[in-house]
């Protein structure tokens, strides 16, 4: 039994790649955070999209599923330190994943943007006002799709992949 239960542990440790490794406070590109409020000032200073994760971190099979085929993966990290906010609103069973003032705020962001399930991913324009669209889950997923994904719905929504200098 213990056996079993070390088992249990470690795994969950090793699949929650976006789960108990998001820091609590400060964002940086590509990196989850848990701090939305940071993510959104971070990406309205460096013009990049916000990826919101609506996760079961520590329980849904497609959520640990997404991490290790996409955001575990070199590929995914490099591109998105350069191209976009991070943020994990996770709903997992150990409440000692999420800080309590995130709890509420968690539960406000799954009915402000109508989440039926996880995981489910909010692409947001940087200035955080403008949902540039959804993507879920695949058996399939890779680095390579899932950026794919991203990147069209940027497009578009005509988002520039950098300020636009004659938008002045």
């Amino acid at each position: 039994m213990r056996k079993l239960a070390l088992a249990a542990m470690a795994l969950a440790a090793w699949a929650g790649v976006a789960s108990a490794s998001a820091p609590v406070s400060g964002a940086t590109p590509g990196e989850w955070t848990q701090a939305y409020q940071a993510a959104k000032a971070l990406a309205a200073r460096k013009g990049i999209p916000i990826l919101l994760n609506f996760s079961g971190s520590d329980w849904c099979h497609w959520c640990q599923l997404m991490d290790r085929q996409v955001f575990s993966q070199q590929e995914w990290r490099n591109w998105a330190k350069q191209n976009i906010a991070l943020v994990l609103i996770d709903f997992p069973h150990d409440k000692s994943l999420v800080p309590a003032e995130y709890a509420a705020r968690n539960e406000g962001l799954m009915k402000k943007y109508g989440v039926p399930g996880f995981p489910t991913f909010i692409l947001l324009s940087p200035d955080a006002k403008t949902v540039l669209g959804r993507l879920g889950a695949s058996p399939d997923a890779t680095p390579e799709s899932f950026i794919a994904e991203i990147e069209a719905l940027v497009r578009a929504k005509g988002e520039p992949d950098s300020p636009d200098p004659a938008a002045n």
